[in-house]
């Protein structure tokens, strides 16, 4: 059990970085600070640095630790299933804001170039894959962005019933889709060329036509419709 004195010593520190974001922002905490500082609110009676720099560690950085899986971070010592669920729903609120945002700006998307551009500013290539989607009304202007589906540094698995449900629901015209290649190249796997190919005959079932499909990495990027691989 924690003496008055450590109790005393721990709020002194939280108050120093509170302070220190209530100055300047992010601009004047590293990630470990910054995760430091979003635990002591969920962890109100404990010094949480060690546990910040533990998820660091194990994760690589602030944003792989909020994404990472419910799963995974309950193997974490000192993670329980409250915290677990917190990062988890960090993540989703990220996801929620950024989605909300590009949809207020009235994006339009007319070319690949102008699609890579909006991916490259929007997604980030961290230690997972990641399925983003975007669906288009007939005059190219976004409806909807967001994410839908995470998987290893390898793969990444799409739920179509959700997926094809969700475009119906938004009455989309046409559909954009991406995901992120974390461990190599922006070239795509049989696996990637076999979704690729079933989602674009889904699709046209339902009068929707997929514009393109891009793979994300730290090498680049690559597009399917610029390749003639998209099968429609």
């Amino acid at each position: 059990m924690a003496t008055n004195d450590e109790k005393n010593l721990h709020a002194g520190h939280r108050e120093r970085l509170r302070s220190q974001f209530r100055k300047g922002g992010f601009e004047l905490l590293n990630e470990h600070q910054v995760l430091e500082l979003m635990l002591s609110f969920v962890v109100p009676q404990k010094d949480t640095n060690p546990l910040a720099h533990m998820l660091i560690n194990k994760f690589g950085s602030l944003r792989e630790v909020i994404d990472a899986p419910y799963e995974s971070l309950i193997t974490v010592k000192g993670v329980g299933h409250v915290l677990a669920e917190f990062f988890n729903f960090e993540s989703k609120l990220f996801n929620h804001l950024k989605s909300a945002k590009a949809q207020e700006e009235n994006v339009y998307l007319h070319n690949t170039l102008q699609i890579i551009d909006f991916f490259k500013k929007t997604t980030e290539v961290g230690d997972l894959e990641k399925f983003y989607y975007i669906f288009l009304t007939s005059q190219g202007k976004m409806i909807k962005f967001g994410e839908m589906g995470k998987g290893d540094d390898r793969r990444v698995s799409l739920n179509n019933k959700e997926f094809i449900n969700a475009v119906i629901k938004s009455n989309a015209h046409s559909v954009v889709i991406c995901h992120t290649h974390p461990s190599g190249l922006a070239t795509p796997s049989w696996q990637d060329r076999e979704l690729t190919k079933s989602l674009s005959v889904t699709l046209r079932g339902i009068h929707v036509r997929l514009v393109d499909h891009i793979i994300v990495s730290h090498e680049g990027y690559y597009s399917f419709f610029q390749n003639k691989l998209l099968g429609n």
